[in-house]
């Protein structure tokens, strides 16, 4: 049994397992669960008075924690779902293993009989130390010691089937892990679902509203892919769930190393642009919109964490500066972008990119947008490098002969277009980061990131101006 318990956790797992319910109970006496999150739920101690309680209520949709020493028989037939945590057998029930994230939450979930680390398929992650971890894990398993990856377990009994069992049964497959999904606003499970080793299929469970409708204009923007073909890019095919989407795995069997921007990036984006673009005024763009909205947002809140209400307030004044030097009525060309273009959401092969996770698409953002995001966050997150060298690879974007083409045939500004991203991408994350209770550490390394690009495009823009002042002075 697990030493502590987040109600996080709880509420995760209970909206994974038992989509829509009314009432969400918790038996803790030994005091295990830690209130970090703010939800309804009630809590017992006696299993004599939850007994009495749950005779009261024979209508209701109930999901249980058990965080006691008894297996609780007499009552699991009279809630939807019971979540048992101590090593006492629970009868006819499902054992999982779990595997926490560094701060002790639940981040993958996979049942105790998986004969292989389906979980694994749910990391796309290609350093070191990741593929240490992998190897490790793999080997536990083949010893018949997956319980060494575990950092605990827990047993689940329903009167139903388990709501993942139509969908094993639809894909044929023979097992399953589920991604807890990343803490935020935009959270959403993932599950993957594998037969004979290979996963198939994912499914994506919205958590929140936020992510509900980042799931929704997922599926939409997928949905109209199956009427563009594409030689250079492949996607996910997609289906509507009742509570998510079905989307099937692009996962090659062979791929490149995918921690660079490479011809192959730049020519499946040159490949997008010729079926999308179109030249668009700055103040017609929804992320014209979005930027100036973000930006409002920021001048008036406070960080709800860790963020320094000094970095907040310099970010939130250079955002300011450089919208100023935007001009509204310039035309440009935009087109489709995937919006989170990054190592981790996609597979590089000889001659195609397999790109997934396309919740952040749209069809009206400003041409190079998506290049641009793969070198910040390479950059920071993959190689941890200083603006310094961001600056550099910038450079080498602009100079890389795909580039240099999609340049001409668009009539593409760089300026204007790395400008447009810094200010949507940064005012963006940074009122939603300033909302996060816990704010992780990447963040911080962001935001640095940015309010050194920030000054330096400034500063470059006070260069300029000064330069053509001083001209004009000499010509008069």
């Amino acid at each position: 049994m697990k030493k502590v318990s987040y109600l996080s956790d709880i509420n995760i797992l209970s909206s994974i397992f038992e989509h829509q319910y009314d009432l969400l109970i918790i038996v803790d006496p030994f005091k295990i669960v830690q209130q970090d999150i703010v939800c309804n739920f009630l809590i017992f101690y006696l299993e004599e008075e939850l007994n009495f309680f749950i005779d009261n209520y024979p209508d209701k949709k109930i999901v249980l924690f058990n965080y006691s020493n008894t297996s609780l028989d007499s009552i699991k037939n009279k809630v939807s779902i019971l979540f048992h945590f101590h090593s006492t057998p629970l009868k006819d029930s499902s054992h999982f293993y779990f595997i926490n994230n560094p701060d002790g939450r639940i981040r993958w979930v996979s049942p105790a009989n998986n004969k292989t680390p389906t979980f694994l398929n749910l990391y796309n992650s290609s350093g070191t130390k990741a593929k240490v971890y992998k190897s490790l894990v793999k080997t536990a398993y083949i010893l018949g010691k997956k319980q060494w990856c575990a950092s605990g377990s827990f047993q689940v009994y329903s009167k139903k089937s388990l709501f993942i069992s139509q969908y094993i049964q639809e894909y044929q497959a023979d097992s399953y892990a589920i991604f807890t999904g990343t803490n935020g606003p935009n959270r959403k499970a993932i599950i993957a679902l594998s037969k004979e080793k290979n996963t198939s299929h994912f499914l994506k469970i919205p958590l929140t509203k936020k992510a509900t409708d980042l799931v929704n204009n997922e599926y939409s923007f997928l949905k109209r892919f199956e009427y563009i073909k594409l030689k250079k890019v492949l996607i996910p095919s997609v289906k509507k769930l009742n509570n998510g989407i079905s989307l099937s795995s692009v996962k090659p069997t062979q791929k490149h190393k995918n921690n660079s921007l490479h011809r192959q990036h730049l020519s499946a984006l040159y490949e997008l642009y010729n079926r999308s673009a179109e030249e668009v005024r700055i103040h017609e763009l929804p992320i014209w919109h979005t930027i100036n909205t973000n930006i409002d947002k920021c001048k008036t809140v406070v960080p709800n964490n860790k963020l320094s209400f000094q970095k907040h307030a310099k970010l939130c004044k250079l955002l300011l500066t450089s919208r100023s030097k935007i001009l509204p009525h310039k035309q440009i060309n935009v087109g489709i972008a995937h919006g989170d273009f990054t190592p981790w959401n996609m597979y590089v092969t000889d001659d195609k990119l397999h790109l997934y996770d396309w919740e952040m698409a749209s069809n009206k953002y400003p041409l190079l947008f998506d290049a641009f995001h793969y070198i910040f966050q390479t950059s920071i997150l993959v190689d941890k490098v200083d603006f310094q060298e961001i600056k550099k690879r910038l450079l080498n974007l602009k100079q890389m002969p795909t580039c240099e083409a999609i340049i001409q045939e668009y009539q593409i500004d760089f300026n204007v277009a790395y400008q447009l991203y810094l200010l949507y991408t940064i005012s963006y994350y940074l009122h939603l980061y300033s909302q996060q209770q816990r704010l992780h550490d990447q963040a911080h390394w962001l935001i640095d990131s940015w309010t050194a690009a920030l000054e330096d495009l400034i500063e470059n823009d006070r260069l300029q101006s000064d330069k053509k002042a001083s001209k004009m002075k000499n010509l008069s």
